[in-house]
């Protein structure tokens, strides 16, 4: 047999936002059924003490970068459809990739979309006291979400985002984030294959764009989908890191991986565990990165960060949330700095 290659381990990394903490959705729903200052003022209270329990929670577990949480925003689409101009948030709807009990207000086009900077605003970041990492979807996953009665095509609607999220990576910079995701779910799932054909050639080049003249590690993270078609797309993008969860074989994406590190989504985030199954959780996890690293034929000069696959706050209760993060530091530990 030949012998385990040696590989950094970096730590953990949150891909998408936590599950809701009981004090945040309660004070959501005082704030839903009476619209008043008072319950307003609760409700932001209540973020940000989210804000700061998510940190807080992360740094407990040694992940070096570090989000809020997503306590800011009520989806991944929020910034764009309540910020920009010629973009509204239409219904509140259950078709976001991975799960089917994650919900997001679908972006509506109804004219031109201003290249602003609106992801800063929804961030809490002085409450990042570690290295700052920021998550921010993807132009083709906003393009895709999106309902257009503005643009001729799916492809001129990514360009437009594309343009906004360089604005939002420019201002990010200045803020001191060291790290920023794009989050990608639409381009590589199968019930957006159609719609999403057009978008892949000019997909790279949006990416590299957006990320141009940033100094920070960057990465484009894909999570609901087999993502192995689409790696080679990024190989000129850029970005320093690429991450896929457990929908991409391992042995498709082998030798697509080039740059500092990779994020793997090992942890299905999409669905609960019984008591049983999460005692044995870490030791799984540690076994499933070991060979996924193991059939990617990473080097040891490639970082490896393990992730949940998605968002926690779909199936996931707050509790729950904090203990599959806590299995996911424990798998961490078990390969400890090997995998």
């Amino acid at each position: 047999m030949g012998k385990s290659p040696v590989v950094k381990v970096g730590g953990g990394q949150l891909t998408g936002r936590l599950a809701w903490t009981p004090e945040r959705t309660e004070a959501a729903r005082r704030y839903t059924r009476e619209k008043t200052d008072a319950n307003l003022a609760a409700y932001e209270a209540a973020e940000l003490k989210a804000a700061r329990e998510a940190v807080a929670l992360q740094a407990s577990f040694g992940f070096g970068y570090l989000t809020d949480g997503g306590a800011g925003v009520t989806d991944i689409f929020a910034p764009y459809t309540e910020g920009l101009g010629g973009v509204k948030g239409g219904g509140n709807i259950d078709k976001y990739p991975g799960t089917r009990n994650s919900y997001f207000h679908t972006p509506v086009v109804e004219g031109d979309i201003r290249p602003t900077a609106v992801a800063l605003k929804f961030l809490f970041t002085s409450e990042l006291k570690g290295k700052k990492k920021a998550i921010l979807p993807s132009p083709a996953a906003l393009a895709l979400a999106s309902e257009d009665t503005h643009y001729s095509s799916k492809e001129r609607l990514m360009l437009a985002f594309a343009e906004v999220l360089k604005k939002d990576v420019a201002e990010l910079a200045a803020a001191g984030y060291e790290y920023i995701q794009l989050t990608e779910c639409f381009l590589n799932n199968e019930r957006f294959v159609k719609a999403s054909a057009g978008l892949a050639p000019s997909f790279g080049g949006c990416v590299r764009e957006i990320f141009d003249g940033y100094s920070g590690r960057s990465c484009v993270y894909f999570h609901a989908g087999d993502a192995s078609g689409f790696l080679p797309l990024l190989a000129e993008s850029g970005v320093t890191d690429l991450g896929f969860d457990f929908n991409t074989p391992a042995s498709a994406a082998k030798g697509k991986v080039r740059g500092e590190g990779v994020i793997l989504g090992v942890q299905n985030s999409t669905r609960k565990l019984p008591e049983e199954w999460l005692e044995r959780e870490p030791e799984a996890l540690a076994a499933r990165a070991k060979e996924y690293v193991r059939e990617l034929g990473l080097g040891e000069e490639t970082e490896v960060f393990l992730a949940p696959s998605q968002d926690y706050d779909g199936l996931q209760t707050y509790p729950q949330a904090k203990r599959r993060l806590a299995s996911l530091a424990k798998a961490i530990e078990i390969l400890g700095g090997r995998a």
